[in-house]
């Protein structure tokens, strides 16, 4: 694969929005701003680009980095699912 090509912009920009989303709903989330739907709402969301990620890396034949995270998201999405 291509340094710089536009999927490696596309999985940078995804990981940025992920770690504000993860990190900004988990402060809010501490001091009880924001209830347990959006916190909720906002981990599976994070949840389903960590599996996004995951299967743009196994369409780029980069099976390693795809299984892992495939597998990363598939679990979060099932324990965030466990948690309704």
């Amino acid at each position: 694969m291509a340094k710089n090509s536009k999927i490696d912009k596309f999985l940078l920009r995804s990981l940025v929005i992920v770690i504000i989303l993860c990190f900004g709903t988990l402060f809010l989330h501490m001091f009880n701003i924001v209830n347990d739907t959006v916190y909720l709402i906002a981990s599976i969301i994070m949840s389903l680009l960590i599996v996004m990620s995951g299967v743009i890396h196994l369409w780029e034949k980069q099976l390693i980095r795809g299984i892992i995270f495939t597998l990363i998201g598939i679990i979060l999405l099932i324990s965030n699912i466990g948690f309704i």
